[in-house]
């Protein structure tokens, strides 16, 4: 990797360009599924396993239909459907999902910083582990929404309806809940320091 350059016509083997590949995407993805083996085929096959795995058909078709008009990935979920969607671990690191509507998707372990879910629908949505740093909440629906030890530090959640959601062991910090409602809401061991709670239920 350390003579990669552009242009290079450096020969490499498989397992080469598997160790280039796999660290220059580590700061994009999860790889701890990638096999140790530098098998073409058991390479292709974990490849096809893990899209089958996190990759629902709807994401599939709406990805899709964005290439197809030339839509950036990162708009294709604006106001889509993606409710029941299983969603675990994605990365949507600052995706546009305004309107979207995850009523019950799973979205554990997923990457969210810096996403825009302004308006989103995450009623009864499983959000545990997921980091949502500095992502855009706004009016959001979080009602009795499973956000056990998520990372909302910086987050915007201005009358975000959070109702009945469990934030326990969440990290809260600096977040703006300015009126949002949180009645009902499980806050055990959450960190709210320099929270923004003005207007606050």
């Amino acid at each position: 990797p350390e003579q990669v350059r552009a242009g290079s016509t450096i020969i490499r083997s498989h397992a080469e360009r598997q160790t280039f590949w796999k660290n220059f995407l580590a700061s994009f993805e999860d790889t701890s599924d990638w096999p140790s083996s530098t098998s073409e085929q058991e390479n292709l096959q974990a490849s096809q396993d893990q899209s089958q795995r996190i990759n629902s058909a709807k994401v599939k078709d709406l990805l899709e239909r964005a290439r197809k008009a030339g839509i950036p990935a990162s708009q294709a979920f604006v106001g889509a459907d993606l409710s029941g969607a299983e969603l675990q671990g994605m990365n949507f690191l600052g995706f546009n999902l305004s309107g979207a509507n995850l009523s019950k998707a799973d979205l554990s372990e997923a990457k969210l910083r810096f996403a825009n879910l302004n308006g989103a629908n995450l009623g009864s949505a499983k959000l545990s582990g997921t980091d949502l740093r500095e992502a855009e909440l706004c009016s959001a629906n979080l009602s009795s929404a499973d956000l056990t030890g998520v990372d909302l530090s910086s987050a915007n959640l201005s009358s975000a309806d959070l109702t009945f959601a469990d934030l326990s062991i969440a990290n809260l910090r600096s977040t703006n809940l300015s009126n949002a409602d949180l009645s009902g809401a499980n806050l055990s061991s959450a960190n709210l320091s320099s929270a923004d709670l003005s207007a606050t239920d």
